[in-house]
């Protein structure tokens, strides 16, 4: 690659590692290069050159230069990069550059795209952009070049982060310059940048003395002295910059460079040299200085025309100014104005007061809006001034707020409504600034959310306006964990309510019931249950929510099935009806596929649950896709599909999604013990449900519940009977002070039932087991009936216990809980032998064992090969093979090759990259011993069963 001037002196290592990403991209292996160094240093020069080399290579070229006015400004740098291709492309080009998950990026960047009237998820955003980035590299390789990183704003930054990550298999070249400790640089972010596997590092140097003798040597036009050469190389240190600055100083003052022009250059700084670039400047008429300190204030939008506006002169005259700026070298381009390079920009800028500062940048902002510029741009010079209490100000910035959270920029949001309250705005528009800044916070889980919701909560006058903050704030507080705190303050506002004249507070009742399960309060909201259920409409919004709170309050209470059922048809047709795009709260959605769980409709909640993943996966919500994979990997389990079952919880617990949600993990864990279990590994599975992290304020309610009961079944896997009691009467305490008595939901009593029976304690035990049938029988849930059977069987004995255990198999047939059916089985054919009943033993073993195979329970299928083995039987060999020989990753793949998606909506889907899901498929043919996508579906359709 040819390329190169004389600001390029002694780079040729610099250049050789562009040139390495540069080709990279072209043969489809994404790389990135960070070039980092010290203010002048020749990172703009060397991004220039990437640039060239890259168009000269025929790729694709999108580049941005961040500038420190536009912090503030969300995805300013990415606007820059994208706005154009996509502005500029036909409509055929930007559908299909928008498609799928990149629709999301349409937000941000297109020019003909409005910012959505409600907050949607940063993740979205980054997903789309991402996608946005992925499709124009798939027509052309690509050339992604940023310069001053340091001055992005954070969403940017995010997203170039995002995008690092997942490089890997894209024909795409990401070339940023970037200064080290810069004061107000997004540092976290731009280290997690740094730390990107396969980043390659260039760091430029300082020019040598033969560096220096070579600039000196173009610049004065004559060779110099070694003496000068020396002199010059001491006084700027080697940076290039400096090193230009001061020739073309000494150019102007003439200057030759012979050994006695040295005393000219000694006792000179770096800062000198800038600051005889602006002696220039002083030297020039009046009105050059005038327009470079415009100019300097209103990069990256100094046009003529705002130029003139902000200093009062005349266009004519600004131009006269430009063209003189132009020949001192303090600028380099016009239309609009852009300086020779930031260091001569913030050096004219530093010498304005702050005072006349702040006072211009409110003029700018004054002229911006009265010209009906972009919201985004005048907020970004309001960022810049002192309050002065004017009303226009706070409603500018409450704007552009709501635009910023519309593109999914929340975190811009918080620095524009924070700076909208130094207006000190009166009270309705201060509790309008302080409702939004709680919403924005809420999104990024700052602590602060809550202490502005609350106070916005406190101004709040009208009931529609105090339900909907009172939502909010309890949204806040429960994704923090204070779930008692959201709690009795949702009583608080409730109880305080005026329903005369219709009732706002209904979907604030609904959410407060929401809570209640999982804070472990199920027990002091149950009058206000039956209240809000005889109270709201079949029509309301708020219908559906309801419906769903009290289906789980029913379920977990033990109300029988039926009755269950009817009330969850109504929240689950709202979601099955489009309910899932537009439900406010995530309880409206992952309660009625719990219910469904719990209720033995296990393809029904499957198939619930998969819409939601569609859904999520559509809108680009990741940690909202994360719980719904999560909850469905736990009724996979239940159905016995083991593999696909890890499909769903694994990428979770590997935190490959870098998404950090708690909860989600949390509810993976819950199944990934079942799984542990299963597969013959119950001192894993202990472990594992001890390290568990379980997120504040969930310690009290039934997802504890849940993972304690997991720890206690481990127990009893191993023969630890002692802990097992233990543990799952600790359980049990947690179940019965919340007022969960439904074995549907927690078979408890069974597990502690057969623990307590091999520590002597045979009473206790049969009485737990003999309660757990009447309770199974009144919830009349199959699943339920059969577990409580087998363990009454078990720990009864005799005739009594096989009339048990065989009721148990009878009824664990109608149930679609596969791998209960097979232990129920194998429990029935074991006591069977115990009786000396051997013939009659085989049949339910082989059953057992079957069941065991073809759901991949390796510790059932061992069970009853010692069984069969202690019958004389002959133990069939297992073999890894076929579906079953994938791991939980390509299974998941592979599913949704067999559905007909193709590679890229595969990876849209899961969030993960085309290169990953390409590779899932490559091993997966060759284990599968097939050649093409065709032939998934009749090998994972027979293998599932």
């Amino acid at each position: 690659m040819a390329g190169g001037g004389a600001q390029l002196l002694e780079r040729g290592d610099e250049l050789a590692l562009i040139d390495s990403s540069l080709l990279a991209a072209q043969a489809g292996r994404g790389a990135m290069t960070l070039v980092e160094g010290p203010p002048g240093i020749g990172k703009t020069e060397l991004l220039a050159a990437a640039v060239r080399r890259a168009r000269e290579s025929k790729m694709l070229v999108v580049s941005a230069r961040a500038g420190e006015l536009e912090r503030s400004y969300p995805y300013a740098v990415v606007r820059q990069l994208f706005e154009g291709v996509v502005g500029d492309a036909d409509l055929v080009t930007r559908e299909r550059l928008l498609a799928g998950a990149a629709v999301h990026a349409g937000r941000v960047i297109d020019p003909r795209a409005e910012a959505a009237s409600t907050p949607i998820d940063a993740s979205a955003v980054l997903h789309g952009l991402y996608w946005l980035t992925a499709n124009l590299a798939a027509d052309c390789p690509l050339a992604v070049v940023i310069d001053d990183l340091h001055w992005s704003d954070p969403a940017s930054v995010s997203w170039l982060v995002y995008l690092a990550r997942r490089i890997e298999g894209l024909a795409i070249a990401l070339i940023v310059g970037t200064r080290p400790g810069e004061p107000g640089a997004s540092e976290g972010l731009l280290d997690s940048l740094r730390a990107t596997d396969g980043l390659a590092l260039v760091c430029p140097a300082p020019l040598s003395q033969a560096g220096v003798d070579g600039l000196a040597r173009t610049v004065l036009g004559r060779a110099v002295a070694p003496a000068f050469t020396q002199a010059c190389h001491a006084v700027t240190g080697g940076n290039p910059f400096y090193v230009a600055e001061l020739l073309r100083a000494l150019r102007e003052d003439r200057v030759e460079g012979t050994a006695a022009d040295t005393r000219v250059i000694e006792g000179l700084t770096p800062r000198a040299v800038v600051d005889a670039t602006l002696a220039r400047l002083g030297r020039l008429p009046p009105a050059a200085r005038t327009v470079a300190e415009a100019a300097a204030l209103l990069v990256p939008n100094a046009e003529l025309r705002w130029t003139a506006a902000l200093t009062g002169l005349d266009v004519d005259v600004v131009a006269e100014a430009v063209d003189s700026l132009l020949r001192l070298g303090l600028l380099g381009s016009v239309g609009p104005v852009r300086f020779a390079h930031p260091i001569l920009r913030s050096a004219v800028e530093a010498e304005i007061s702050p005072a006349r500062r702040g006072r211009l940048h409110l003029r700018a902002a004054r002229i911006l809006a009265a010209a009906e510029m972009p919201v985004d741009t005048v907020a970004a010079h309001l960022m810049q001034t002192p309050p002065i209490g004017e009303p226009w100000i706070a409603a500018a910035l409450v704007q552009a707020a709501r635009r910023a959270s519309g593109r999914g920029a929340p975190g811009g949001a918080v620095a524009y409504l924070e700076r909208g309250l130094a207006e000190r705005p009166g009270s309705d528009e201060r509790r309008e600034l302080l409702l939004e800044l709680g919403k924005a916070e809420s999104q990024i889980h700052s602590p602060s959310a809550a202490s502005h919701l609350r106070e916005a909560l406190a101004l709040a006058t009208e009931p529609e306006e105090i339900a909907g903050i009172a939502l909010w704030l309890g949204q806040a507080l429960f994704h923090t964990g204070s779930l008692d705190e959201a709690f009795e303050m949702l009583s608080g506002v409730i109880d305080r309510a005026d329903r005369r004249g219709g009732d706002p507070m209904l979907e604030l009742e609904a959410y407060q019931l929401s809570i209640a399960s999982a804070a472990g309060k199920l027990v002091e909201t149950a009058r206000r249950a039956a209240s809000l259920g005889a109270r709201t409409p079949g029509s309301s919004g708020v219908a559906g929510a309801v419906a769903a709170t009290l289906a789980l309050r029913d379920v977990c209470s033990g109300v029988p099935r039926e009755r269950v059922r009817v009330r969850l048809e109504r929240a689950v047709a709202a979601i099955e009806h489009g309910g899932a795009e537009s439900s406010p709260h995530l309880s409206d959605r992952t309660a009625p596929a719990l219910v469904l769980i719990w209720i033995d409709e296990l393809d029904r909640a499957l198939a619930l649950q998969t819409q939601l993943l569609t859904v999520a996966a559509r809108m680009g919500r990741l940690q909202t896709f994360e719980i719904f994979s999560a909850q469905r990997g736990f009724a996979r389990h239940r159905r016995g599909d083991l593999a696909n079952a890890a499909a769903d919880v694994e990428p979770i617990l590997t935190g490959t999604s870098h998404s950090n949600n708690g909860l989600a993990v949390l509810i993976a864990t819950i199944a990934q013990v079942r799984l542990l279990i299963d597969d013959g590994r119950p001192d894993v599975a202990e472990q594992q449900a001890r390290s568990a992290e379980v997120p504040r304020g969930f310690t009290h309610g039934f997802m504890t519940a849940l993972l304690r009961h997991g720890q206690g079944a481990a127990q009893l896997a191993q023969g630890r009977f002692g802990d097992a009691a233990a543990t799952l009467t600790e359980v049990g305490d947690l179940c019965e002070a919340d007022g969960i008595r439904s074995p549907a939901a927690f078979p408890w009593r069974s597990d502690l039932a057969l623990a307590l029976a091999r520590t002597d304690r045979h009473a206790e035990a049969i009485e737990l087991a003999r309660e757990e049938v009447r309770l199974a029988e009144r919830c009349d849930v199959d699943r339920a009936r059969g577990v409580a059977l087998r363990a009454l069987g078990l720990v009864q004995g005799g005739q009594s216990g096989l009339e048990h255990l065989a009721r148990a198999v009878q009824a664990l047939e109608r149930s679609p809980a596969r791998l209960e059916s097979g232990w129920a089985n194998y429990e029935l054919g074991a006591a069977l032998r115990r009786a000396n009943r051997r013939r009659d033993a085989r049949v339910p073993l082989d059953r057992a064992l079957d069941i065991g195979l073809a759901c991949g329970a390796r510790l059932l299928r061992q069970r009853c090969a010692d069984e069969l083995k202690a019958l004389g039987a002959r133990a069939r060999k297992v073999m890894l093979s076929g579906a079953e020989s994938l791991t939980a990753s390509e299974r998941r793949v592979c599913a949704l090759a067999a559905d007909g998606l193709k590679n890229a909506e595969i990876a849209q889907a899961l969030f993960v990259t085309l290169k990953t899901v390409e590779t899932h498929l490559r091993s997966s043919y060759r284990k599968l011993d097939i050649t093409s996508r065709g032939e998934l579906p009749a090998i994972l359709g027979r293998e599932d069963g």
